[in-house]
């Protein structure tokens, strides 16, 4: 801990536990952003003072407003920084496919007929191409000094095997978790899909959490359920179509880690506590020499600190839950307004 006016600095809490905030406060995450359109993910609020944020975003406009953004305010991050570098394997001079949403933007080509079907051909009209270079992930992590990095959320547009791999280095060695996007069926021509990624990402030990973010997509407007809307079908379910789903690594990987497994196991756990998986922070933390390290260096009692971690993530998910209710229901008003 820190000193101030000649009396030991209080550690800021996290979740409301004192020792895991002095634990947050002597650590480094290093955490990727791959596809950071709009700023670094929100994801990792809860660990930001512990952060050291790279986001990768290859529309060099962009890029350098982001960069304008942080140059003004980089907090609440211990450090933020945006590379206008797009990732995948070494090469020159590949077609960006540019659509009217600039967000479905892609190194691979959009089904249009498909997304016709699906009522959003606007989303994917021909907005011209650029042509950049792509820098594998590990190539990057070495030219960029994140050897290190622990966590990636990727949201590439069907290129997110290529990106996993071009970056195994990482996968094997130090990432901790992922948050991917994945797709249900080719919004791309011969994209990867779901059960594709996810089978790569096993072979590195990662197993799927849950799902962050799932998108269903009706055919007869772009509209989601449970949204009413005028037509011949004013209400319907939607066909599973994309989501994010976050990978952790299997905590049986990660003891067999040798000389690194606390420092891994550590930061395994601050993650997944920062996404809610508050009883697989505490299996990765029950290994002895993980529970002896924070007893000795933290005076942590695993036990009670879970229990009041748990309570607090639980407080804070109620709050995100009534949000989202209370939006939801304002759009059920809204629809029975339309009827």
């Amino acid at each position: 801990m820190g000193m101030h006016g000649g009396k030991p600095e209080m550690a800021e809490k996290f979740m409301g536990s004192r020792g895991f905030g002095e634990l947050l406060n002597d650590v480094t995450i290093q955490a990727l952003d791959i596809g950071a359109r709009d700023g670094f993910t929100s994801d990792l609020l809860p660990l930001a003072r512990a952060i050291e944020a790279h986001g990768f975003e290859p529309d060099a406009e962009e890029c350098a407003r982001l960069n304008r953004v942080r140059s003004k305010k980089v907090a609440p991050w211990k450090s933020l920084t945006f590379h206008p570098i797009a990732l995948g394997k070494e090469a020159q001079g590949r077609i960006l496919h540019l659509y009217k949403q600039r967000g479905c933007s892609s190194l691979l080509e959009a089904d249009r007929d498909l997304a016709a079907r699906f009522s959003r051909s606007g989303y994917y009209e021909d907005d011209g191409e650029a042509t950049l270079d792509t820098v594998a992930l590990d190539t990057a992590a070495q030219r960029l000094g994140f050897q290190e990095a622990s966590y990636i959320k990727i949201d590439v547009q069907g290129a997110e095997l290529e990106v996993f791999e071009t970056g195994t280095d990482l996968l094997d060695r130090s990432v901790l978790a992922v948050r991917a996007e994945v797709e249900f069926f080719e919004i791309y021509h011969n994209q990867p899909l779901f059960h594709d990624v996810s089978l790569f990402l096993h072979s590195y030990g990662f197993y799927a959490m849950g799902f962050i973010e799932l998108h269903a997509w009706r055919r007869t407007t772009k509209r989601k359920y449970p949204a009413v809307t005028r037509g011949s079908v004013p209400y319907s379910r939607g066909q599973l179509s994309h989501g994010d789903v976050l990978f952790m690594k299997d905590p049986r990987v990660l003891a067999d880690a040798g000389e690194a497994r606390v420092p891994l196991l550590l930061k395994a756990a601050l993650l997944a506590i920062a996404y809610g998986y508050v009883d697989h922070a505490l299996a990765l933390l029950s290994e002895p020499d993980a529970e002896r390290y924070l007893r000795e260096r933290y005076g942590v009692d695993s036990k009670s600190e879970f229990a009041r971690m748990s309570r607090a993530v639980a407080r804070n998910e109620r709050g995100q839950q009534y949000r989202i209710a209370a939006k939801a229901i304002g759009h059920a008003v809204q629809n029975l307004l339309r009827m």
